[in-house]
């Protein structure tokens, strides 16, 4: 169920909103009036916002014709307040200092939409309006146009690595902008790697094996600090959340984005897609023009990414952080009872993907080969189990006649 701001105080109230958004255009570019709110398509708006457009009545020339409002929205138990960690506020402060910090780096081709300001006891952010979009990559590839469908996911990848490539160097600034907007409770660490690991061997009945605790202890250092890959990272760059308006592309919802491993976002298209919905395999050259846009990209501001062994580690490091973040989430006892649909696949078909890539990909760099060697026995003992029953992960339906 969506609850959303407390409507008991005024703040929430759709009035108020609009008071602190012309407020906000105002400081921005002299005094401006706006229009009544229009809500956007609720496939636009997401259980924990909620988007709307406005149009410009009056102000000066360099206003736009109209705005988006991204109004945070609380959930479950949540409650709006600014000054205590979690919750709609921190999702929102995230975005904010995204938006804010993208705004500095990529002033003249935006790869997200420009910000022009938010108001903290409103719960709101005022933002660029891309504008109708025809068509995003979720769409592109549960349609029936292979071409058109490839040539987005390069352009995706492409939009990933210029935001990573961009921002690598220079992550101190977005978390000045954020710590400058309230309480963040991002940084969780990895402690979970290794338990979760080994709980997932034990319950498929497989020995550990030596030195795993190794790989498992590296593992979770890398990903919890990165070194040369650390740069803004969206953290759930799904199909959805990439559109191209004009002559940009534009990545969207910023709220669990942070400073942390390239890569993470960068595998999204080999894993493939591991935080969405929208999920299916791709054709083998598909992954690989992908990920040959999104290095070149970010080869140009992270020059760690030149070098071919340093960056299959760092190719591996992600792969096998989306394998255990899943065993995590679905844990293996209950999966072996049971699988769940997600989006357009189950949870098992996912899991059987990640583990055939982390054991191509650990192979491949010679790089936390112990976990590579896990993933297989996994992959073997659980084949067993569930084939026939279990179908393979399908093609995205724009692939199926290619």
């Amino acid at each position: 169920m969506r609850i959303r701001l407390d409507t008991s105080t005024d703040h929430a109230s759709p009035e108020v909103i609009k008071q602190a958004a012309e407020r906000i255009l105002s400081a921005a570019f002299g005094a401006v009036r706006l229009d009544a709110s229009t809500p956007l398509d609720p496939s636009d708006s997401s259980e924990r916002s909620n988007l709307s457009r406005f149009q410009v009545l009056e102000g000066p020339p360099s206003v736009p014709a109209s705005v988006v409002v991204k109004q945070a929205v609380a959930m479950g138990d949540e409650s709006w307040d600014p000054d205590r960690p979690g919750g709609p506020a921190s999702r929102l402060f995230t975005e904010w200092a995204c938006l804010q910090f993208l705004g500095e780096v990529f002033p003249d081709r935006p790869v997200a939409p420009r910000l022009y300001g938010g108001d903290r006891d409103a719960g709101i952010l005022v933002m660029e309006d891309l504008g109708p979009v025809a068509e995003g990559l979720a769409e592109r590839l549960l349609g029936d146009d292979s071409t058109a469908a490839e040539a987005d996911l390069v352009a995706y990848a492409t939009t990933l690595g210029r935001m990573h490539g961009t921002t690598a160097g220079h992550v101190a600034r977005f978390d000045e902008i954020r710590d400058a907007l309230g309480p963040d409770d991002s940084s969780a660490g990895y402690d979970w790697v290794r338990p979760t690991f080994h709980a997932t061997l034990d319950a498929l009945g497989l020995v550990p094996a030596p030195s795993i605790d190794d790989d498992l202890t590296l593992l979770g250092a890398t990903i919890a600090s990165p070194g040369d890959f650390a740069a803004l990272v969206h953290s759930d760059p799904c199909p959805d959340n990439w559109l191209r308006t004009g002559n940009t592309d534009r990545l969207l919802d910023f709220e669990f984005a942070g400073v942390g491993h390239a890569l993470l976002d960068g595998v999204y298209g080999r894993v493939p897609f591991p935080t969405c919905w929208c999920i299916g395999r791709l054709p083998e050259h598909v992954p690989q023009a992908m990920e040959r846009a999104y290095r070149t990209e970010l080869a140009k501001g992270c020059p760690a990414a030149r070098d071919d062994a340093r960056y299959a580690q760092a190719m591996a490091e992600a792969c096998a952080h989306w394998l255990v973040d899943l065993c995590l989430r679905s844990p293996m006892p209950r999966l072996l009872e049971e699988d769940f649909e997600w989006g357009t696949g189950t949870i098992r078909q996912r899991l059987l993907v990640r583990l055939d890539v982390v054991t191509q990909v650990t192979r491949d760099a010679g790089y936390l080969q112990v976990i590579g060697d896990r993933a297989e026995a996994m992959s073997r003992t659980l084949h067993d189990r569930w084939d026939p029953d279990l179908a393979p992960l399908p093609l995205y339906p724009a692939f199926l006649q290619s």
